[in-house]
């Protein structure tokens, strides 16, 4: 991201949540927000958000989801059981997202980016793709089987 951020902000505002301690090794740029963490803002950030460039984790994958947004993920090629890349590739496999692996990122992030921040129908039917994904009635649901569940007995 660092070495694509003067190329990327010529045509995008980018918001980026780097993790504690990194935001203080970036070049600070105009159009370029840098945050550790975000709590209650990350509602409104996302709101207003074209295109979200995540790691895989299934929590936050499903908030965007919800959202509809149009996401390129870069699972963590270290994370356990390599539970983001399977997360990650059952969103690519819906047409929910676009996928672009640690390994390749140095070499394609940029193009990446790029590409699909300028293929606006793209992002749209990713956006829709990933809402279709996501369960917005899950306490209905669960709520009802356990009812079903206690007539039964």
């Amino acid at each position: 991201m660092e070495s694509s951020a003067d190329e990327l902000l010529k045509m995008l505002d980018i918001v980026w949540i780097t993790g504690a301690g990194s935001e203080k090794i970036i070049t600070p740029r105009f159009g370029l927000r840098i945050f550790p963490f975000l709590g209650t803002e990350l509602p409104d950030v996302l709101a207003v958000a074209d295109l979200v460039v995540s790691r895989s984790g299934s929590n936050f994958l499903f908030e965007l989801a919800v959202l509809g947004k149009p996401m390129l993920l870069i699972p963590l090629a270290t994370a356990a059981g390599d539970h983001q890349t399977q997360n990650a590739r059952i969103f690519s496999e819906n047409k929910a997202a676009q996928v672009l692996l640690e390994k390749d990122a140095p070499r394609q992030f940029l193009k990446e980016v790029t590409d699909l921040f300028s293929d606006q129908h793209l992002r749209k039917t990713l956006g829709e793709n990933a809402k279709k994904m996501a369960t917005t009635n899950a306490a209905e649901q669960i709520v009802t089987k356990v009812l079903q569940n206690f007539s039964k007995e």
